[in-house]
């Protein structure tokens, strides 16, 4: 035997059509129904470390018939509208006016790659935590999710508030369990509603009926359910009934998954697929951030995700993609990865991702970037267990911002802020050292104009000294440029904002930014009297790329450089003196 049940309410208490939980998620719908449900699935992962969870986005037409029990469910509802205050009648009898036509819309959701949700149905576990209970969770600490609200997204998107979660677990004898449950989250009501008795509690489940047990159970067998609601193999359906397909919503549901999640799906962790036709992984991704048809959905849509958000989205991907990254250990928060990459425009932009997840483009303590630095794009993830943890804790709800006050205890909220404190500072020394003046040059300042060189022939930008650095500038003559031959007739790698900065022995610190991506043979000249022969220097050492160590070409380094991104390189040259030096860069070729 199967029903639904609302248990009495406790002391007469009373709740309107939309509680406290659902409010949490309201002016997103969309988004938050991708960030909720994919965050869950990954954390199901059977393999979180190397596996792939796919999800399936499936909206279909199904009997109203077919809604177990949906008689008494129609009954509930009647007996809300007759019980609400007037602001959320006609909310209710929507809801009524979907059950009383002949078809409803159901939007499924399908994982596999996923362990389901584990029983057996008891406080501790996670399907009972999912369906019958509120702001609780039973993840660990470093999960994508874990306040315990996440259901009251997907229940946001239904016009009954209702949705049923079907699950496949194995038991601690490897044996496949079924659960199906329903839950509702409806309004108070009367079950006498003429005579104002018999209060009911706003939410109420499908399952076996309590006649004989406490509360109401999930149903264990699938044999006598509608197809619907059948599941094979291990993982969780959850299916939103009279399904809010508001315009667009296909497109919108994409460019949320994408924006979210664009690190899970381009590590291979993560494929979604969408109403059969659209298919998200790390072969798509690129494109969809292109998507006219996605685009144009954002640009006129006023309720879910922001065209704007979107659009920077696209950049943190980039520079996701980039090799160009750097560890920042931070007091509090352990090891930080940043994933960086120039722009061409001015445009700056910063976001922190945790785990799978992107979180917020607002982190506290970094706000305005100096106007001195040119465009970038920076991603940050903490990558220790002590960081992850502590940036998820000053996460709300929704898991989409960083604020301090989440925090209850107030020496876990200094330790907080002085985390994010120190993040914030390193985080601007980093910008500065890798995204600082790039495009200011010699010719920028009039006052200095005669000491540097002018371009050369081969197209090679005007290199440029450091003042502080404590070298001596060489006066242009007419006599030679101070550029040595490109070898073997190559042409010139321009560089830009190049500064060089000695180091304790024969070390040097080597700062430039290239104008192509690519590999590119660097190669350095030590300046002496006759600036028109400036003679080479030979690496033997060197913290990024390769010394080439024999031929033509011995004594220069072989490195991956991306356009517009400053590089940083700590090298060794035998016999350096301690003079000026000039670099020189040509494409990288066969030795």
């Amino acid at each position: 035997m199967t029903n639904w049940h609302f248990d009495k309410a406790p002391s007469g208490m009373s709740t309107g059509w939309d509680d406290a939980s659902i409010k949490g998620f309201k002016g997103n719908p969309i988004n938050n129904l991708a960030r909720e449900i994919i965050q869950n699935s990954l954390d199901a992962a059977v393999d979180k470390k190397n596996g792939c969870v796919t999800v399936r986005f499936s909206l279909l037409p199904i009997p109203t018939t077919s809604i177990p029990d949906h008689e008494t469910l129609k009954g509930v509802i009647k007996k809300c509208i007759s019980s609400v205050l007037d602001a959320d009648k006609p909310k209710a009898k929507e809801a009524m006016s979907r059950l009383e036509k002949k078809s409803i819309d159901l939007l499924s959701i399908s994982e596999t790659g996923t362990i389901g949700m584990k029983g057996p149905y008891e406080e501790g576990k996670p399907f009972f935590t999912y369906m019958a209970t509120s702001s609780q969770s039973v993840k660990s600490n470093d999960s994508l999710g874990s306040h315990g609200q996440g259901k009251a997204a997907p229940i946001l998107c239904s016009h009954l508030h209702t949705i049923f979660a079907s699950t496949v677990y194995l038991d601690e004898g490897k044996k496949e369990q079924r659960l199906v449950m329903g839950r509702a989250t409806l309004a108070s009501h009367y079950n006498n509603p003429e005579e104002k008795k018999d209060k009911r509690f706003n939410i109420g489940f499908w399952g076996s009926d309590p006649v004989d047990t406490e509360y109401t159970e999930p149903v264990r067998s699938t044999k006598n359910l509608p197809a619907w609601l059948k599941r094979d193999g291990q993982g969780t359906d959850i299916h939103i009934l009279g399904f809010k397909s508001t315009k667009n919503w296909e497109l919108i549901l994409i460019a949320s998954v994408v924006c979210n999640f664009f690190t899970a799906i381009e590590d291979d962790k993560l494929i979604v697929e969408v109403a059969g036709k659209h298919v998200i992984n790390s072969e798509t991704v690129a494109d969809l951030f292109d998507k006219k048809d996605v685009l144009n959905a954002l640009d006129n849509s006023t309720q879910d995700l922001p065209y704007a958000t979107f659009i920077k989205a696209k950049g943190l991907y980039e520079a996701f993609k980039t090799s160009n990254t750097k560890v920042v250990s931070v007091l509090h928060l352990g090891d930080m990865k940043f994933y960086m990459r120039g722009r061409d425009d001015q445009e700056k932009q910063i976001g922190l991702v945790r785990g799978n997840i992107f979180i917020t483009s607002s982190i506290p303590y970094l706000h305005r970037f100096p106007k001195a630095l040119d465009g970038f794009d920076v991603l940050i993830e903490p990558i220790s267990k002590e960081g992850v943890e502590l940036i998820r804790s000053m996460e709300p709800t929704a898991h989409n911002a960083i604020e301090v006050d989440h925090i209850d205890d107030e020496k876990e909220k200094s330790k907080a802020n002085t985390a994010l404190k120190q993040l914030a500072e390193k985080t601007r020394e980093l910008l500065e050292e890798q995204f600082g003046n790039r495009n200011i040059s010699s010719d920028d300042i009039p006052a200095f104009a005669k000491w540097f060189p002018d371009d050369s022939d081969t197209g090679d930008e005007d290199d440029e000294d450091d003042p502080s650095a404590g070298f001596t500038f060489i006066k242009k003559t007419s006599v030679g440029n101070g550029h040595p031959p490109p070898p073997n007739g190559k042409k010139n790698v321009q560089l830009r904002n190049i500064r060089m900065i000695p180091r304790a022995g024969k070390k040097l610190q080597l700062i430039f930014c290239s104008a192509v991506s690519g590999e590119i043979l660097l190669q350095v000249y030590e300046m002496g009297a006759d600036t028109a022969n400036p003679q080479p220097l030979v690496i033997t050492k060197t913290n990024e790329g390769k010394v080439i160590k024999q031929g033509a070409k011995r004594g220069g380094v072989e490195l991956t450089v991306e356009k517009n991104f400053r590089n940083i390189l700590e090298v060794e040259a035998k016999d350096y003196s301690g003079r000026a030096v000039k670099l020189q860069a040509t494409k990288a070729g066969k030795r």
